[in-house]
């Protein structure tokens, strides 16, 4: 899949470019990051937070509108710039 668009914006906002991977839709994006060996991941779909947490990968979550009525406690971010590392 061509990452262009991908690659350009964590460009543009500040963040190494290192391997970009795009999961296809209804592909778990925990069995991706797990072959990859990602240690961290953020993501602002509840379901994805669920199951990459659930296979060991220490995940954020990324508010917006759509996951306000989740509580995840420490591990909600309303912004990118909350994350530190």
């Amino acid at each position: 899949m061509d990452n262009k668009i991908t690659i350009e914006w964590l460009r543009k906002n500040g963040f190494p470019i290192k391997n970009v991977y795009t999961v296809p839709v209804r592909t778990s994006k925990a069995e991706v990051a797990k072959e990859a060996g990602v240690e961290i991941f953020v993501d602002d779909h509840y379901d994805n937070f669920i199951d990459l947490m659930n296979n060991g990968i220490t995940t954020y979550l990324l508010s917006r509108k759509h996951n306000e009525k989740f509580d995840v406690g420490r591990f909600r971010l309303k912004s990118l710039k909350d994350l530190s590392l």
